[in-house]
């Protein structure tokens, strides 16, 4: 329905996952028997394959303890270098406590630095923290979009910014 985004993705070779988000605007409202298809498409042993799996009626997630954001809606990385970005959250209503932040559908070769024992965490007296990636040397240039979560331990319920486009280049 109008109002909701999602990226295109893709599953690179070799691998057998990926994630991304469906982000609704504020204002949307989404019919009652609203669903969306998802469609993919692959080579695989060199034939083209498709296939098409339609949802169960999208319904919004309540507004939560956490909105997340991202500043910015790109990170540009070159393979064997680091590249930064910062998620700002808001506590809702009474949530005061610690906030942990994941980073998903990294690609093959990039990774989260500087996780600690705890993982990526906003403590209670702080609204943003800086994420720091990490490409390996032999990353193929490409763009990817990942998927940053802010998580709620209290209502254990995850609250996810729009998504960031990586690109990784030359």
């Amino acid at each position: 329905p109008k109002g909701i985004t999602g990226p295109a993705t893709f599953v690179e070779a070799g691998q057998s996952s990926t994630t991304l988000t469906l982000f609704a605007e504020p204002s949307t409202v989404i019919p009652k028997d609203a669903k969306f298809r998802l469609i993919a498409e692959a080579q695989i042993a060199g034939k083209a394959v498709r296939r098409e799996v339609v949802s169960e009626p999208l319904r919004t997630a309540p507004l939560g303890d956490i909105v997340t954001k991202t500043r910015g809606t790109e990170i540009t990385i070159r393979p064997g270098q680091e590249s930064r970005f910062t998620v700002d959250i808001q506590r809702q209503g009474q949530f005061a406590e610690r906030v942990p932040i994941e980073v998903r559908g990294l690609p093959h070769g990039v990774r989260v630095l500087n996780i600690g024992l705890n993982g990526i965490l906003i403590t209670e007296r702080e609204t943003s923290r800086e994420v720091v990636l990490y490409a390996e040397p032999w990353v193929k240039p490409m763009e990817h979009p990942l998927v940053v979560l802010a998580r709620s331990e209290r209502a254990n319920t995850e609250h996810a910014a729009e998504s960031v486009l990586l690109k990784v280049t030359k």
